[in-house]
């Protein structure tokens, strides 16, 4: 069933007609999970020097920002830093799970389903090919170097728009309101190029995320071993851990209005023709889009992916006892 579910082996012939329609969509999803994986790669190194200039901003900050903005930092932090604990547990752990198996399970002797044109027989192949089959999972499994690398861009963009906010109160002269309006502008324009850059990696992160779900659930339907359920569970909970930290540090990154109404500065006359253009520009949320795929990351967004993941199951799981 690990197999079948997994789209890597052939169904019985004596399938019937749902099993054989539901395994077509099954290969459909890992062969499209696999090409838009490929697209995504290309979509990065398009914007590589992109990345470099986002990833030097943020080092730069730490040069240039006061002691209380970097207090602001670390504390904006916390909260992420948490997720990020739990995401590293998981990831050792399912890493874990995955290279040790052939210790537990008598019937294989390599982390991974993995067949070679030659026997191995020989104790020196099978410990060339553990070795290979560890290798590769490190590099799955050390993906998440770039999901960290996107929620640090995304967090920072997020930290940027909570700094423009206090000194948005603390305005006090008309100055002040201009160099105001020219560092929104900037904060608006990082957050476009990292827009451009990582909805790519989001729209493939949400598709992953539904179909290791899915997957898993049908593993704990059938009488399947405990450990290959382990495996799938890491790098569910995995997927969705990252989706979820994305939609918090990116739902942060939302409009000014509100802190305008609060502002000292807000009957001074001479200002209001600035006031009147900030308003005008705050009113759309600053938020990480893809035109009709994600209409915002949130964390709205994130519970309906997961609520309709489910419903997807459930229905699914009706069909298949019917």
């Amino acid at each position: 069933w690990l197999n079948v579910t997994t789209a890597t082996w052939p169904l019985e012939s004596d399938a019937n007609i749902l099993k054989k329609i539901f395994y077509g969509v099954l290969w459909c999803s890992y062969a499209l999970n696999g090409i838009t994986s490929i697209l995504a790669l290309l979509m990065g190194i398009y914007h590589y020097r992109q990345d470099i200039i986002l990833i030097d901003d943020m080092k730069q900050f730490s040069f240039k920002a006061t002691s209380q903005e970097l207090t602001l930092r670390r504390n904006n932090l916390k909260n992420t830093s948490i997720f990020l604990v739990f995401m590293f547990t998981v990831f050792v752990s399912g890493g874990s799970i995955f290279v040790f198996a052939p210790s537990v399970l008598h019937n294989r002797d390599i982390p991974l389903n993995t067949i070679y044109p030659f026997l191995m027989e020989k104790s020196w192949a099978i410990y060339l090919i553990y070795v290979l089959n560890t290798y590769t999972v490190m590099q799955a499994f050390c993906a998440i170097s770039v999901d960290i690398m996107v929620i640090a861009m995304l967090s920072y963009a997020s930290f940027k728009f909570i700094i423009l906010g206090i000194k948005l109160q603390n305005i006090t002269s008309n100055d002040e309101l201009k160099n105001f309006v020219m560092e929104h502008q900037d904060t608006i324009r990082y957050v476009t190029i990292i827009e451009h850059t990582v909805t790519p990696i989001v729209v493939k992160s949400i598709i992953a995320a539904c179909t290791y779900l899915i997957t898993c659930s049908l593993l704990l339907l059938n009488n399947i071993p405990f450990l290959h359920i382990t495996q799938f569970a890491a790098v569910t909970i995995l997927s969705f851990t990252r989706l979820l930290v994305c939609s918090c540090v990116a739902q942060a990154a939302s409009n000014l209005t509100s802190l305008i109404t609060v502002s000292s500065w807000l009957e001074s006359s001479t200002m209001r023709k600035n006031i009147l253009f900030i308003i005008q520009r705050c009113q759309k949320p600053i938020t990480i889009s893809v035109s009709g795929i994600v209409p915002a990351l949130s964390l709205k967004f994130c519970g309906l992916v997961i609520y309709k993941t489910f419903s997807y199951i459930m229905t699914l799981r009706a069909i298949l006892k019917v």
